[in-house]
């Protein structure tokens, strides 16, 4: 009898045993411990990607490299604008060229008679520059923005020449001979002593024994006339001239 009851209270103590295992897991409870948790300053950095290439050999806008996008290529200038933007550039050039020769100081600065050769001959260049530029009528944007540039740096190159040109003193007038024909000044010579003759003659009786003659001058008058110049080169020997 006394090992039958004990047996019993084993058999109990195991059924109450399993009926405690079956609720705890209905509940989800595990004999499992909970994992352990990696502290904040012990976790790994979370993984970046690599980032993205974009190409440089189109000019990108900020929004474009944001996005990772390639920026789109510009469009190739036709044959015309070609043609205008090779001409503006030489143009470019030479009036570059030009701007050198005109950046010296008062060390270097040239004579004022090179000096106002020099601004001469540069004045005329920038002129012809101008008026091939004018002639240029390609609307294309990059071909106009060139112009537009070159135009520019014609303006500031006229505006030196112009503060340079203020420093130098005026050329003295060149003199050139006086030419004079002597047909007409000998005409206008004969003219001059036939009307000398007219007036002297006004007072002077024409008529000689019943016929028309030759008016008689005075010897004052005769002297006068004969003080009177023939022609051009009689008065160019009278008065010494060259």
């Amino acid at each position: 009898n006394a090992k039958t009851r004990h047996f019993a209270k084993i058999n109990k103590y195991e059924l109450k045993l399993k009926q405690s295992l079956d609720s705890m897991g209905q509940l989800g409870m595990t004999d499992a411990p909970p994992p352990r948790e990696h502290p904040a300053e012990q976790r790994p950095p979370p993984s970046t990607p690599p980032p993205q290439h974009i190409p440089l050999s189109c000019p990108a806008t900020l929004n474009t490299i944001l996005n990772n996008a390639t920026p789109p290529c510009p469009a190739p200038l036709s044959r015309p604008a070609r043609k205008a933007t090779d001409v503006i550039m030489k143009i470019e050039h030479d009036a570059r060229d030009s701007a050198a020769m005109l950046d010296f100081d008062d060390s270097n600065r040239p004579s004022d008679d090179a000096l106002r050769l020099l601004l001469d001959s540069v004045c005329r260049r920038i002129d012809s520059h101008q008026q091939s530029l004018e002639r240029i009528l390609n609307q294309t944007e990059s071909v106009v923005i060139h112009k537009q540039r070159v135009i520019e740096l014609l303006c500031n190159i006229q505006s030196k020449i112009t503060q340079l040109g203020a420093l130098i003193p005026p050329a003295p007038p060149a003199k050139e001979p006086v030419m004079i024909a002597s047909e007409p000044c000998n005409l206008i010579i004969d003219v001059m002593t036939m009307v000398v003759k007219m007036a002297m003659a006004t007072n002077l009786s024409q008529q000689t024994g019943g016929a028309e003659t030759d008016p008689e001058y005075t010897d004052n008058q005769k002297v006068v006339l004969d003080q009177l110049p023939t022609s051009l080169y009689s008065i160019i020997k009278q008065f010494n001239f060259d």
